[in-house]
C-alpha cells in the first residue's frame, strides 16, 4: 500500500521509524546516524526495524552508527562504542550486557595517552582527584588519595 500521501498519525510505530531511513537513503549516504531508533516500539515492531537496518547495511552498503541504551539493539551490532558525556571515546567491544559493562569494561587510552574514568566509578570510590599509581606483577594498580602527597 502506497505510504507517501498518508498523515503521520495514519503511519504504525514501524512506519513512522520508516520515514527517516527513508528519507536519509534519497541522498546515497555512507553512513546513517541515528538516535534510539526502536526506543518506543514494541519488541516484535523493534526487532523488524533492525531487520530493515540490517538490510540497509548489507545490501547498499550503508555504514549505521546507532546510539542506544537497549541490549537488543546492541547485540545486534558488529562493534560498540562506549561515550562518555564529552563524547570521549572509553571502550571498545564486540558483544557486551549493557547492564553489566561496569562488570567488563575494557578503558582505552585517548591520543594525549590519557585514560578516562566513568564517573559512576570515580562516585562508588568518593570522587578523588588524585591516585598512587604503580605496577604490581604486570598490573596497574591505581589508589586513591584524598589529598595530594607530594614527595620530599
Amino acid at each position: 500500500m502506497d505510504k507517501r500521501k498518508k498523515r503521520e498519525n495514519e503511519l504504525s510505530g514501524e512506519e513512522k521509524k520508516r520515514v527517516p531511513l527513508a528519507t536519509a537513503l534519497i541522498t546515497q549516504p555512507k553512513i546513517i546516524i541515528t538516535d534510539e531508533p526502536t526506543g518506543d516500539l514494541d519488541l516484535a515492531t523493534a526487532n523488524a526495524t533492525l531487520d530493515l537496518i540490517d538490510e540497509i547495511n548489507e545490501e547498499l552498503g550503508v555504514a549505521l552508527l546507532i546510539v542506544t541504551h537497549s541490549q537488543n539493539v546492541a547485540s545486534r551490532a558488529d562493534r560498540l562504542l562506549e561515550l562518555l558525556q564529552d563524547e570521549i571515546i572509553i571502550g571498545q567491544y564486540k558483544s557486551v550486557k549493557l547492564r553489566e559493562l561496569g562488570k567488563s569494561r575494557h578503558l582505552e587510552l585517548d591520543k594525549q595517552s590519557r585514560l578516562k574514568l566513568p564517573k559512576e566509578i570515580l562516585a562508588k570510590i568518593g570522587s578523588p582527584k588524585h591516585f598512587i599509581v604503580m605496577l604490581d606483577n604486570g598490573k596497574l594498580v591505581l589508589i586513591p588519595q584524598k589529598t595530594r602527597e607530594l614527595e620530599e
